[in-house]
C-alpha cells in the first residue's frame, strides 16, 4: 500500500493553536466545497426520482429526545472519579438513585484499581453502580445510560462518588451510547499527568494493535465516534486526519469485518456508502422533502479523496466481493480522473455487489448524453436485482430528466 501524506508541510496553522486544533481546522476545510452543489428544478421528473428512492429506503430514529455526546474534557469535569480498573464481578443491587426502567436492572461491578486518573479512591478496589440490560430491552422505548462489564477485562470509567463506592454520572444516555466507559486491551497503568484525550488515544492504539479482531473493531468504532463526526452524534476529541492516518492501513486486513469497518470510517462522507443514505442525498442535491433530513450542502468525501488510491487497490484485490464493493462505494464524490480506468472493469465484474457499487460510482462520471442514457438502460436491465436497484438510485442522483424513461420502466417491474 502506498504512503498517504495527510498533512502538507505548508498546511495553514492557526496562531496559538495546538497541532490537533490545526488539523481539525484543515479537516473542516477539506470536508466542504468552496461552491454549493447545483440543485435541480422541482420538475415532475425530479419528484418521480424522489418517490422511487423513498420507496426503496427506510430509516430508524430514536423515539425520544437524546442529548449530544460530551467531549472527554467536559465528561472529565463532570466526574468525581476517573479510574482504570479490572472488572472482578458484577452483582444485583438496589439503589434509589436508579429509577425503574423496563428491560434494565441496577448492577454493582467490583473493580480492582489499576490507575487512578482523577479523584480520591480508598483502597485497592471500588464498587461501581450502573444500569445494565436485563433480558430483552426495547431500544425504541426510553433507554437509560447503561454499561456491561466482562469479568477479567479492563476499563476506564468516569464515575460520581457516593458513600461506599461510585455510580454512573448520568441517568440518560447521549448520542454516544457508551459515553463514560472505555474498554482497554490490558492492565498497563496509565501514564501519569496525561491529558484525558491522550490517555484515550494511547488505549485505542493498543486496541488497534491487538491480535483479537473484536478489539480492533472496537477501536475503529471509537476512533470514528470521537473524531469530528458531529452530525453522527460523535465528538471532536481527536483530529479526523490523525484518525485516518491511524486506521487507513486496516482496509487491507484479511479479516473482512476489520477491513470493512475501516473502509466505512474512511468513506463515511460518501453518499453511496449505504443504501439508507440515498433519500437524504437526493434531498440534498435535488428536491427537498418536508420531514426528511438532508446531508450538509457542499459536503465532500474528504476521507475518500485522501485515500482513494488505497481504496481502489482494495477494489482491485482478491478481497471478498462485499469488501471490494464497499471500497468502491467509499469513493463516492471523489471523482479522481484516474478512477475512470477502473470503471469498465468494475461495471463488468461477475460479482453482483461489485457491479452494483460500480453503477453507483458511475454517477460521478456521467454527463447528460444519449450514450449515458443507453449505458444506464443496460445497468437497469441487469439480471441482478441489487444492480437494478443501484441503477435506480444512480439515476436519481444524476438529476437528468432525459433518463427518466429508464427509471419509469424500472418502476413497472
Amino acid at each position: 500500500m502506498s504512503n498517504m501524506y495527510l498533512i502538507p508541510e505548508n498546511a495553514p496553522q492557526q496562531a496559538g493553536s495546538s497541532t490537533a486544533t490545526a488539523k481539525q481546522s484543515l479537516w473542516t476545510l477539506l470536508s466542504k466545497q468552496s461552491t454549493p452543489l447545483a440543485f435541480a428544478q422541482r420538475t415532475p421528473a425530479a419528484w418521480l426520482i424522489l418517490a422511487v428512492t423513498l420507496l426503496a429506503v427506510t430509516s430508524q430514529t430514536f423515539g425520544y429526545l437524546v442529548g449530544p455526546a460530551l467531549t472527554l474534557d467536559k465528561l472529565a469535569a463532570e466526574a468525581d472519579i476517573i479510574f482504570k480498573g479490572e472488572a472482578i464481578a458484577t452483582d444485583p443491587v438496589e439503589d434509589e438513585w436508579f429509577h425503574k426502567v423496563e428491560g434494565f436492572a441496577v448492577r454493582e461491578t467490583r473493580f480492582k484499581i489499576v490507575s487512578r486518573i482523577k479523584g480520591e479512591i480508598d483502597g485497592a478496589e471500588l464498587r461501581f453502580r450502573h444500569f445494565d440490560k436485563a433480558g430483552q430491552a426495547n431500544f425504541e422505548d426510553f433507554t437509560p445510560q447503561f454499561y456491561h462489564f466482562e469479568a477479567g477485562r479492563t476499563y476506564i470509567v468516569f464515575a460520581s462518588k457516593e458513600p461506599g463506592g461510585a455510580r454512573q454520572t448520568r441517568f440518560s444516555h447521549t448520542s454516544k451510547m457508551d459515553l463514560g466507559v472505555l474498554r482497554c486491551v490490558d492492565q498497563r497503568p496509565v501514564a501519569a499527568a496525561g491529558a484525558i484525550a491522550e490517555i484515550f488515544w494511547t488505549e485505542l492504539i493498543a486496541l488497534r494493535n491487538s491480535p483479537v479482531a473484536d478489539d480492533v473493531l472496537y477501536a475503529i468504532k471509537q476512533f470514528g465516534q470521537m473524531s469530528e463526526c458531529l452530525d453522527r452524534g460523535g465528538t471532536p476529541d481527536f483530529s479526523r486526519l490523525e484518525v485516518l492516518e491511524t486506521v487507513h492501513g486496516l482496509i487491507s486486513r484479511p479479516e473482512p469485518e476489520i477491513a470493512q469497518a475501516a473502509i466505512n470510517l474512511i468513506g463515511a462522507e460518501s453518499p453511496y456508502l449505504e443504501d439508507n443514505s440515498a433519500p437524504f442525498w437526493l434531498g440534498t442535491i435535488g428536491v427537498r422533502n418536508p420531514g426528511l433530513g438532508t446531508m450538509a450542502e457542499g459536503t465532500r468525501n474528504a476521507g475518500g479523496a485522501l485515500c482513494w488510491r488505497e481504496l481502489a487497490s482494495v477494489a482491485n484485490s482478491g478481497a471478498p466481493p462485499e469488501t471490494r464493493a464497499l471500497a468502491i462505494r467509499a469513493m463516492g464524490l471523489v471523482k479522481a480522473r484516474e478512477l475512470r480506468g477502473n470503471m469498465d472493469r468494475w461495471l463488468a465484474a461477475p460479482e453482483i455487489p461489485v457491479r452494483a457499487a460500480a453503477v453507483l460510482l458511475a454517477t460521478d462520471f456521467a454527463v447528460p448524453d444519449p450514450y449515458t442514457t443507453g449505458k444506464f438502460a443496460e445497468y437497469a436491465a441487469d439480471p441482478a436485482a441489487e444492480v437494478r436497484k443501484c441503477a435506480a438510485y444512480a439515476i436519481g442522483f444524476m438529476q437528468d430528466p432525459g433518463i427518466i424513461p429508464v427509471l419509469t420502466k424500472l418502476m413497472k417491474e
